[in-house]
């Protein structure tokens, strides 16, 4: 994967989850928020970016038969992930910054979306019997051509 798989659905995605990362950062920051969200956040930044680097200069286990399987799993905790952050985002609202708290309520609740439908799209686009889907058809032919055929006679 280049960057002209980034250009399609799934891969698309991973482009806009760096942008609300950085954009999540900032206003986690400037709101002053309580340790988790920060820590979230930062994470979510850093392997955001990783992630970007890894299809970007196409890295070889990204290309393996179980990556989108790995790729649902790490879309599903990031969504339970910003889910937490976002519910806590939105206690935090009641106390310090409200304004700044809400923003980053929404942020952490698309993020979460986003998230959500990557995993989805890996879910839908992965064979479900985990090896090869064409391994099983039967392909026996007869040892010599024209054995076991009846001419009509």
């Amino acid at each position: 994967m280049a960057f002209g798989d980034l250009k399609q659905l799934p891969h698309l995605l991973k482009p806009l989850t760096l942008g609300l990362a950085i954009l999540l950062f900032i206003f986690v920051l400037v709101s002053h928020a309580a340790w988790y969200p920060v820590l979230i956040t930062c994470i979510l930044l850093v392997f955001t970016l990783a992630m970007m680097l890894c299809f970007s200069f196409d890295v070889t286990f990204v290309q393996s038969p179980m990556w989108p399987k790995v790729e649902m799993v790490y879309s599903l905790v990031w969504t339970i992930l910003s889910l937490l952050g976002g519910l806590l985002m939105f206690i935090q609202a009641f106390n310090h910054d409200p304004f700044g708290a809400v923003i980053c309520v929404g942020l952490f609740a698309f993020q979460a979306i986003v998230w959500a439908f990557n995993a989805f799209q890996m879910w839908r686009g992965a064979p479900m019997t985990g090896g090869d889907v064409g391994g099983n058809q039967a392909t026996a032919q007869p040892p010599f051509p024209g054995t076991g055929v009846n001419p009509g006679v």
